[in-house]
């Protein structure tokens, strides 16, 4: 038994680190209910720069202030990818990531088998930097944490960790087109 925990965590924190989620630094504690949530979450996008966080890739990218409409249209795409992790929804993942790769795939199903099996809703925090857009592409660094609570009744929480996420615009919607952990 301790050798099949042993070998879930370790699939989870692969998994997490295949993914490469957004995190947030101040993690809440998973709850059952988390539809209830999504509506009480704070904005994912910083809306004013954090230089110490953009990768030099972003720096490069960024050329001035951005739209009201792309903010709001990445910062939906987030909230859309973050809503389909915490309902476990990889067809959801697919609408945000129509190009997600079979190796990330294979994590997010791992990832979702082990969380199927917990108490409670997973709750994935997210936290990013103001985005760095030119023409049709967006980065952007995040932070992601994840926070469950396991068949024990204990909070688990794995991250923080950063990420870069890359975003293209497609038809006036933000999609996902590359995640990296950094």
């Amino acid at each position: 038994m301790t050798n099949r925990m042993l070998q879930a965590v370790k699939v989870l924190l692969i998994g997490l680190a295949l993914v490469t989620l957004c995190v947030a630094e101040d993690v809440k504690p998973a709850t059952d209910s988390g539809a209830a949530n999504t509506n009480q979450r704070s904005r994912i996008l910083q809306q004013a720069p954090a230089p110490e966080l953009l990768t030099v890739r972003a720096q490069r990218l960024n050329t001035g202030a951005i739209s009201r409409d792309d903010f709001d249209g990445l910062e939906r795409t987030l909230t859309d990818y973050q809503d389909a992790f915490e309902s476990l929804s990889l067809s959801g993942i697919y609408k945000v990531w129509p190009g997600l790769d079979q190796r990330r795939e294979a994590a997010f199903r791992g990832v979702f088998k082990f969380l199927q099996g917990t108490d409670s809703s997973p709750r994935l925090d997210l936290q990013c930097t103001v985005p760095a857009v030119a023409n049709f592409t967006a980065a952007v660094d995040c932070r992601e944490a994840l926070t469950y609570r396991s068949k024990d009744q204990k909070i688990k929480t794995v991250g923080p960790v950063r990420v870069s996420i890359l975003l293209k615009k497609e038809s006036d919607i933000w999609l996902v087109e590359r995640m990296r952990g950094l």
